[in-house]
């Protein structure tokens, strides 16, 4: 029977924990460390479905949110709409009270589209990485942003700006007039129907008065 591809993912992506396990003290016999082919699997969940299951037994806070982070780093990889995070509830911590599931529960907060599924008492976290809340977000914001620009107005241009437009505009002026007197001293009748073309000042007939 094939692996499951989330599993396939996960152990791959959490290869090297096994060795970094193997420097904690409780883990002094190398065949105690964490093995991601041991620890990862998957679970039926009745309101989720099949998911993967990543035991977090024997691991240190440090590794934990190590590994939490990770995963949920890489959550686009995963095709389960969850993971679940085994926490344990604190047997074997020196007080009985675990602290795995307050280091989950950290990680979770820290990353934008994930959230936490109810589990109530449990000894472990499912935390849904479905990522619908932040497709819609991510269809919403361009249309705002779209909005906003839209109602922005013009840019105007400033004290220097109007100067150099009064001082371009002088310099073009000076420069179709000058054409155009070339045209009507060179050319003559001809050249100065060219000037007229470039804007150059028609010639005035003055009407004589009947007496």
């Amino acid at each position: 029977m094939p692996q499951d591809p989330d599993t396939l993912w996960l152990e791959d992506a959490l290869a090297d924990i096994g060795e970094k396990s193997a420097r904690l003290p409780w883990h002094r016999d190398a065949g105690t460390r964490w093995d991601p082919a041991d620890r990862v699997d998957v679970e039926w969940s009745d309101e989720l479905g099949a998911v993967p299951r990543v035991d977090l037994h024997g691991l240190d806070q440090r590794l934990t949110r190590e590994v939490v982070t990770r995963v949920l780093a890489g959550r686009a990889e995963l095709r389960a709409p969850a993971v679940r995070f085994v926490t344990g509830s604190g047997t074997h911590s020196e007080d009985g009270v675990g602290v795995l599931g307050g280091v989950v529960d950290g990680c979770v907060a820290a990353v934008a589209g994930v959230s936490m599924h109810p589990t109530g008492d449990l000894p472990w976290r499912d935390v849904l990485i479905g990522g619908e809340v932040e497709e819609e977000e991510a269809e919403r914001v361009p249309v705002r942003r779209r909005r906003r620009v839209a109602r922005e107005p013009e840019a105007q241009p400033g004290v220097l700006g109007r100067v150099f437009q009064g001082i371009m505009t002088a310099l073009v002026a000076a420069l179709v007039g000058a054409v155009a007197a070339t045209f009507r001293a060179v050319l003559g009748a001809p050249g100065r129907a060219i000037a007229r073309l470039f804007g150059g000042k028609k010639r005035r007939v003055r009407k004589r008065r009947r007496r």
